[in-house]
């Protein structure tokens, strides 16, 4: 078997695994939202069940009040797919902590399991176990860079949940039994003094086998420790190979270590040592040149790479100039030209930007709301959450004209997914459709649910 197939089949099972908790959450959420629903109604009888209209409805068989209810208890039922959506968001954010240390926990029992368990899950082996096996075995038997990195990942998630493990607990897949040689050395990767050094092992290895991921994660992690060590006083011999470790990821042709070296540069300050240590190492004269190098580091990444973060940097210098830099703010009709480069590049911030011009019609862009609305859809659908906080609350008003069609229901799925986004904002406006049944049939309880569960000061991080 090839480490490609190996690779495959734990992702496979991973997939399997996360299809499965998905069930069981909705599966809960659905049970909540039961709950909830007969406690609601439980409170509602004990309020209204005595009153003489009451008592005299319920004598009436074919009372045509009776129908309308029916009526409603089955539109009502067509919306329950959505109260349990919002049922299963609460449940997911405010477990959050116990999932992350469940998470680490699971981390650390992945690399202690049995090496005697079947493979194809024979013996009520795991999803997670299974995964595991092939995962080490597509890294340390064939060499296969995207497993390398991933155990690089797991390796660094132990080092920074606390967690230890025993050496002979770790990579408990890999042992003497088997027929085929490693052509990594697991038992050096055992021997390791801690989990921080398994992964950097691990990303270099990753790199040296052609993974411009397993550089930039080995780059990045070592420019925290050099920050780390800078902090502390001590000293900063690992800065030339986190230089290093970036250069080898972008000759692979990864933007992510341009964009990231550049935007360190371009924020060096005269005050750190650590700065002059690298222009030392970058052949920067002063300051202010490690920054001019930094900013051609960015353009590299917009240019080359086609980078989006890069390019929304690179707009929002040309609009706003710097002085050290020698950048004059550009003409306000030039902005939307460097901003459509980083937009149309995905770049969901950039995305966010321009749909906010749009709207307002500001920065060399011409009022439309309809390419607004289209925009803040896209720039949520890129990971910017005040993107669907925007459209849904165009879509909840509707009008501008007769650009944007009033539509609360869309508008309340849009806060739904800012609000599985994490999104406090979201959440106020669920709160607020919930109480006033727009988007969604009416249900105060729910609407006080919301907002106890998760706008209230415990909860509010953001």
């Amino acid at each position: 078997m090839s480490g490609q197939e190996c690779y495959d089949l734990a992702m496979e099972a991973l997939k399997k695994k996360q299809i499965r908790e998905e069930e069981l959450e909705e599966a809960a959420a659905k049970e909540q939202y039961a709950a909830m629903e007969k406690s609601f109604q439980r409170t509602k009888d004990r309020t209204s069940a005595t009153t003489p209209a009451a008592l005299e409805e319920e004598k009436t068989v074919e009372d045509p009040v009776q129908v309308e209810v029916h009526e409603a208890k089955v539109k009502k039922r067509g919306n329950s797919a959505a109260n349990v959506a919002v049922i299963r968001t609460i449940t997911r954010q405010t477990r959050s902590k116990k999932k992350k240390e469940q998470q680490r926990q699971d981390q650390k029992n992945a690399t202690s399991s049995s090496s005697s368990q079947d493979v194809n899950g024979a013996n009520g082996t795991s999803k997670e176990e299974i995964a595991q096996r092939y995962i080490q075995y597509a890294a340390f038997i064939h060499g296969h860079k995207d497993a390398l990195v991933r155990l690089g990942n797991e390796a660094l998630v132990l080092a920074r949940s606390n967690a230890t493990a025993d050496d002979g607990d770790i990579y408990t897949y890999i042992s003497g039994s088997l027929d085929e040689a490693t052509i990594v050395d697991v038992q050096e990767l055992r021997s390791m003094p801690s989990a921080i050094d398994r992964a950097l092992k691990l990303y270099e290895l990753a790199g040296k086998r052609g993974s411009a991921e397993g550089w930039y994660n080995r780059g990045h992690l070592l420019w925290e420790i050099t920050h780390s060590n800078e902090k502390d006083g001590k000293n900063n011999d690992g800065s030339e190979e986190t230089l290093q470790a970036f250069r080898n990821a972008m000759k692979l042709g990864d933007g992510d270590a341009a964009y990231f070296l550049g935007v360190q540069y371009l924020q060096a300050s005269e005050n750190e040592g650590l700065y002059k240590y690298f222009a030392e190492l970058e052949s920067c004269e002063s300051i202010t040149a490690l920054k001019q190098y930094g900013l051609d580091l960015v353009q590299i990444a917009g240019d080359r790479y086609s980078h989006g973060g890069a390019l929304y940097y690179m707009a929002l210098l040309h609009c706003n100039g710097d002085e050290e830099l020698g950048i004059k703010p550009c003409a306000t009709e030039d902005f939307p030209d460097h901003l459509d480069q980083a937009a149309d590049c995905g770049d969901a911030d950039a995305l966010f930007l321009r749909s906010y011009c749009l709207y307002n019609g500001e920065d060399g862009y011409a009022q439309n709301y309809r390419a607004a609305l289209e925009g803040f859809i896209k720039a949520g659908e890129a990971g910017n959450e005040d993107g669907y906080v925007s459209a849904g609350a165009m879509l909840h008003r509707g009008g501008y004209g007769a650009d944007v069609k009033q539509d609360q229901r869309q508008a309340f799925e849009l806060y739904q997914k800012a609000a599985e986004m994490d999104s406090k904002e979201a959440w106020r406006n669920l709160v607020a459709c919930y109480a006033l049944g727009e988007g969604i049939p009416k249900c105060e309880q729910t609407s006080q649910y919301i907002a106890k569960t998760m706008l209230n000061n415990d909860n509010d991080d953001k």
